[in-house]
């Protein structure tokens, strides 16, 4: 196959999603752009959402937002490198930025963070935030979402009408609106009501699906992209799967790296163009540990690569001018981290495990699940540890590039190491404190013995938890990774501490020296939520001052 006749695309747009936290960090962003330049890219779609220092609305959602002119040297740092500046916000659902905010709580559609598109003055505040991204990117391409919105059946008319009418407005002053396309792709009757002008971009995650690029080309729509995403959201590093998501193709099944998928679709579909996405790098997700899915898509849109052929020289050469142990780490954190994550999809979200270090309903569902897939995971996660480490030990950085790569992949291994702890807190710890219950009425001693035990399986962890917090602390103050994870990873580290606490506590029931006497243990699972949260034990009296908190 003619590689640089067949798999080029005319628009070679990255996705770089700034609103989930990120703050701005000039020379990251301007690092990231010589890569992308290098990588064949030549557009920047930058998702900001509200994170925008907006001149319509004082205030600013939290510090590191973009600002006027944080905004004007991104679009010329583009333009210097032969790249456009795509802005993308949100003016229906995914309105976090705005619905939080008790002067627009008003305009919220009930307790979602989403636009109540059917009240009167809806359509004048989503032209309110399009006229300040319109004035400060001097655009003449704006993505206003509309992705991903909770509707009644009887609601999908008046979405499409209004999201329709917005894109009418956005054409007769000259720009051209860009839609995500999964509301309408999975409601196609909508699909009329929109603008043939209107930029559709076709996001599917999980392997192919060229059904959905056919149907949009076969209604006329001038500019289609297809939208494959590097997907380490979803886990410690990106990582491609199946799935029938929003009606995906499960057959046939894709490689771990595999993220040119969609963008082959495209090409079978005769659409050249494609914006390779990345969403959510915050709970510890390291946005600099993925570039490898990023460079492979480029490559292929650029003609530069053909599926098959041997890749992971040609990216460390294109990232860092000589070899490095990026690749290499990046594969072993596939196969023996994340896809034993993925193969456990049916028990436990695959981001469960890194998120629960930062995210306290995510910590529940980790230490509940552990019993049971613990032990495998950790095996596999130890199994990944001794070589990446060696590696990355090995690796002296070169550059600062090479340094943001570097900390990225460390913070990867600090948090794989906190999740080993974690999940042997969650089945070692209540395993140990079962065995107490079992014997409470049979031998104090060995029941408080069994307690002791479960409380010395935290130490590790704690431990493991200070190590991350070194390295999160590094790798936020080289690049724009959110501040907000420090505060996240020192709250779950309390509640471990919390956890604790109430276990040594159950050494008193145990004992018959509490206030209530020996009382029996409370079951594991409510009991450690109950240290946590003080949240009630049906049944059971109050176990401590709330007020101590």
């Amino acid at each position: 196959m003619n590689g640089a006749r067949k798999t080029h695309f005319d628009r070679r747009y990255f996705h770089f999603d700034f609103a989930r936290e990120r703050i701005y960090h000039e020379q990251e962003m301007n690092e990231l752009l010589d890569i992308l330049a290098a990588l064949g890219y030549n557009g920047l779609c930058v998702y900001v959402e509200g994170a925008l220092d907006f001149e319509a609305f004082p205030g600013s959602i939290r510090p590191g937002v973009l600002t006027r002119d944080n905004v004007r040297w991104l679009v010329e740092a583009c333009c210097k490198r032969g790249m456009v500046c795509i802005p993308m916000t949100n003016l229906v659902g995914h309105m976090e930025h705005f619905m939080v905010q008790e002067r627009f709580a008003h305009l919220a559609k009930g307790e979602l963070y989403q636009l109540d598109f059917a009240r009167s003055e809806a359509e004048a505040f989503a032209l309110t935030i399009v006229d300040d991204f319109i004035d400060m990117f001097a655009t003449d391409v704006l993505h206003i979402g509309g992705d991903e919105v909770e509707l009644e059946e009887a609601e999908q008319g008046a979405y499409a009408r209004f999201l329709a009418a917005l894109c009418h407005k956005l054409l007769d002053r000259g720009v051209r609106p860009g839609i995500w396309s999964d509301m309408i792709w999975m409601n196609p009757q909508l699909i009329d009501f929109f603008p043939k002008e209107v930029e559709v971009y076709d996001w599917n995650y999980y392997g192919h699906r060229s059904a959905s690029l056919s149907m949009w080309k076969s209604k006329g729509f001038e500019r289609i992209y297809a939208c494959p995403c590097e997907n380490s959201w979803e886990g410690f590093i990106n990582a491609q799967r199946i799935s029938g998501h929003l009606k995906s193709q499960l057959e046939p099944d894709v490689e771990l790296d595999e993220i040119e998928a969609f963008l082959q679709d495209a090409v079978d579909t005769e659409i050249r163009n494609g914006v390779i996405t990345t969403w959510s790098h915050e709970y510890g997700n390291p946005f600099w540990a993925q570039l490898v899915p990023i460079a492979r898509a480029g490559l292929f849109m650029s003609g530069d690569w053909v599926p098959g052929a041997p890749i992971d020289e040609q990216v460390e050469l294109l990232l860092f001018g000589r070899h490095t142990p990026y690749t290499a780490v990046t594969r072993t954190l596939q196969t023996l981290v994340q896809k034993p994550l993925q193969d456990l999809r049916s028990v436990l979200d695959p981001g469960t495990a890194r998120k629960a270090l930062y995210h306290r309903g995510k910590l529940f569902d980790l230490l509940d699940a552990a019993p049971d897939i613990g032990p495998g995971l950790i095996t596999s996660f130890e199994r990944a540890l001794p070589a990446i480490t060696e590696q990355l030990t090995a690796w002296t950085p070169a550059s600062y590039r090479e340094e943001l790569c570097h900390m990225a992949l460390e913070l990867s291994v600090a948090n794989i190491r906190a999740a080993i702890e974690l999940l042997r807190v969650g089945s070692q710890a209540s395993a140990h404190y079962k065995q107490a219950a079992e014997l409470q009425y049979v031998n104090r001693e060995e029941s408080a013995a069994c307690l002791r035990q479960a409380i010395r399986t935290f130490a590790p962890l704690l431990a493991a938890y200070d190590a991350l917090a070194e390295v999160l602390d590094a790798v936020s103050e080289a690049s724009g990774h959110s501040r907000s994870d420090a505060v996240r990873l020192q709250h779950r580290k309390q509640d471990i501490v919390h956890m604790i606490r109430g276990i040594e506590r159950c050494i008193s029931f145990v004992n018959g020296k509490a206030d209530q006497g020996q009382l029996p243990l409370p079951a594991w699972k409510k009991y450690i939520r109950y240290c946590v949260m003080l949240q009630p034990i049906r049944g059971y009296p109050v176990l401590e001052d709330e007020s101590a908190r």
